[in-house]
């Protein structure tokens, strides 16, 4: 039982550290985006006051996660990139992903047919590239190191299309 409580106190303590990191980061975005900030404690102001609902909805990509930044690599790269040139460009934002579990998510949304198109092993591109079907950005906020886009495009799903053979 001692076990689970100190567990469950670590835990606690790691949470509280995480929430003040992420006060922090609030109130400098806030800042660098010309937003007032009230003097007192970001821990005090409501979640609403801070922009802050929840996290994201299911289905949508916080920008500081791997698929958020991959997201805004590609966008700005233009073109797509080998995963060993996007954990690049992302530890020049500074921070770093792991190879293997960035692939893993990348590889999931590309089954999916979702965000990402694999162009050839490890190389991934957008989807929205590919397609002329406008649809509302799958993200949670702005992506840090790049503008913050409102639409993005998604492609046509081939299967969908008249005359599909399911041969190509």
């Amino acid at each position: 039982m001692q076990d689970i409580g100190s567990a469950i106190k670590a835990k606690r303590e790691a949470i509280q550290r995480l929430q003040n990191e992420l006060d922090v980061l609030e109130r400098a975005w806030a800042l660098l985006e010309g937003e007032p900030v009230s003097s007192s404690s970001p821990s005090q102001v409501p979640a609403q006051e801070r922009h802050l609902s929840g996290p994201p909805s299911k289905g949508q990509f916080s920008p500081t996660s791997q698929v958020g930044m991959t997201i805004a690599v590609l966008r700005d790269a233009g073109a797509p990139l080998h995963v060993d040139e996007i954990i690049t460009r992302i530890a020049q934002r500074g921070t770093t992903v792991k190879k293997t579990s960035l692939v893993g998510s990348v590889a999931r949304l590309v089954t999916e047919k979702r965000i990402f198109y694999r162009k050839k092993p490890n190389v991934y591109g957008l989807i929205e590239w590919q397609g002329a079907k406008a649809a509302l950005i799958p993200l949670h906020g702005a992506l840090p190191g790049s503008a913050r886009p409102t639409r993005v495009t998604e492609a046509t799903d081939p299967k969908s299309e008249a005359g599909w053979s399911g041969r190509h």
